[in-house]
């Protein structure tokens, strides 16, 4: 007979300690056998193998452990996509529906903790202010969502960008090669720049990079590609005077 379902334990364990002293009691009963009845992502099997291994006594208990758990099956993979959502909602822009800065620090986190480089660049979308005064605030939101999406196709599974600010974005891309990386934001400018022909809007980005290395200071690395991307903006600005 199986018992066809699958149960994540290690994913799910720390959410249902409820649970926990029930489930552990048929491990404590049948120790030898818990972790064949219980393999992380696998199904669970009770057949002619489990009669030669343990007593009629002890299968029958195995049985009831695993209809105990699959009862519990469906409350557990519940709690468990509401904490995938929970997590996803904390690190997402309410409004672009990319990356935020939680996700931002986490992904900081990492490239710190296994000692590799990445390039950082600041990106703000120029004359947002005037868009939102001029075309108005829902205007000037859906700009930020269409430029959000074209960002996000554009870039890797590997890297990440983020919506920081109003305005401003940070892509994180898991490259050193800052010649590279200038590459793909000039392609990432021109898209922008076709995006704002295609809505009749004066859509454009200023960029700065900055490439951070292992001992860099992080914050130091952010405020480089911060001040890049400013003296874009005001060269952009000047000539255009």
């Amino acid at each position: 007979m199986k018992l066809d379902f699958q149960f994540d334990l290690v994913s799910t364990v720390f959410l249902i300690r409820d649970y926990q002293g029930k489930i552990m009691k048929y491990s404590r009963i049948v120790p030898d056998s818990f972790s064949y009845m219980i393999n992380i992502g696998s199904n669970i099997y009770y057949d002619k193998e489990l009669d030669k291994a343990w007593s009629k006594k002890s299968s029958l208990i195995a049985i009831e452990g695993c209809q105990y758990i699959q009862e519990e099956y469906t409350d557990v993979t519940d709690l468990w996509k509401q904490n995938k959502e929970l997590l996803y909602q904390l690190k997402t822009d309410t409004l672009t529906k990319i990356s935020n800065l939680k996700a931002v620090e986490e992904k900081k986190q990492e490239i710190i903790n296994s000692h590799h480089s990445c390039s950082l660049v600041m990106c703000d979308l120029n004359n947002f202010k005037m868009i939102n005064d001029v075309y108005g605030h829902l205007i000037g939101d859906q700009c930020l969502i269409e430029v959000a999406s074209l960002f996000n196709h554009k870039i890797s599974p590997f890297d990440l960008v983020a919506r920081i600010g109003g305005d401003e974005f940070l892509f994180i891309f898991n490259s050193d090669n800052k010649e590279e990386v200038q590459e793909k934001m000039n392609e990432i400018q021109r898209d922008v720049e076709d995006l704002g022909k295609r809505l009749n809007l004066p859509l454009s980005v200023s960029v700065g990079i900055s490439v951070f290395k292992p001992n860099d200071n992080w914050n130091e690395k952010r405020q480089e590609a911060d001040e890049a991307s400013y003296y874009h903006k005001r060269k952009t600005k000047s000539n255009r005077i």
